[in-house]
Parts: C-alpha cells; sequence; structure tokens
C-alpha cells in the first residue's frame, strides 16, 4: 500500500500467564493513544510481536501496555519512571533506504527491537492490522 511500511515490533520481556501486551501510540494503527483501538502483541515464548502497516517515512510515537488480567494497566515508555515515549522513525519504504529504527528508547526497561517486513510477509497484512483479542499469553 502506498505511503506505508510493514513493520514487526519485537519486545522481550517475562509477564505473567493471561497478561496480555499492547501497543498504543500516534497513529491510528496503534489507537491513537486510545487504549481500546490499541494493537494486541502475539507472544511466543518471551518475545511478544505485533507486524502491522504504519505510515512510511515519520516518527511514531508510542509506549508498551501490560494489561493483566482484571488488574490496572501498566504503561511502559522511555526515560526516568518510563514516563517518556518511543519514538519509532519509519523506513521510506524505497530499496536502498535506511530501515525502520527506533530513536527514542532510553530507560525501556525490556529488549526492543523493530524490523522492516519483506514483501512476502507484507502481503499478508491488512492496511490497519489489528490482531484478534486472544484469551492471553501462556
Amino acid at each position: 500500500m502506498e505511503g506505508q511500511v510493514a513493520v514487526r515490533i519485537k519486545a522481550k520481556t517475562k509477564i505473567a500467564y493471561g497478561e496480555e501486551l499492547l501497543v498504543c501510540g500516534s497513529v491510528p494503527q496503534l489507537g491513537s493513544w486510545k487504549l481500546n483501538d490499541a494493537a494486541l502483541m502475539q507472544c511466543q515464548g518471551e518475545v511478544w510481536s505485533l507486524a502491522t502497516r504504519l505510515p512510511s517515512g515519520v516518527r511514531v510515537e508510542l509506549k508498551l501496555v501490560q494489561r493483566p488480567q482484571g488488574g490496572q494497566v501498566l504503561w511502559h515508555g522511555a526515560g526516568p519512571g518510563g514516563n517518556a515515549n518511543l519514538v519509532l522513525e519509519t523506513s521510506i519504504g524505497r530499496v536502498g533506504a535506511q530501515g525502520s529504527r527506533f530513536v527514542s528508547i532510553e530507560g525501556f526497561p525490556w529488549r526492543l527491537e523493530v524490523e522492516d517486513l519483506d514483501p512476502e510477509e507484507a502481503a499478508g497484512l491488512q492496511p490497519e492490522n489489528h490482531p484478534p483479542e486472544s484469551a492471553g499469553a501462556p
């Protein structure tokens, strides 16, 4: 899709069984800072990931949100106390261009990375991909 880049955001962390991890941020694909519209990450072991399309060539601000069963959500960001937004600079989507990268994650408590998806992986994504709700992570 024109004007978008397909990315996978990964976070390595261990959270309690049944808790969920979401990405909430400044663009519609990440909920436009509305927690109810945030994108749900999928868990495989200790690695949580989200594959989605984001606007290309922009800075996207975001936080990861830990949602316990029946408890209060925890917002995880950068800086002292995790109060600052994480900043993701997306690729312009051209061959040879710099890939998407986090430019502001200092103080974030977990290992966090982003990768641009190859065209084959990106083909399966909808323009605004919100993974289906799940019962939680193992």
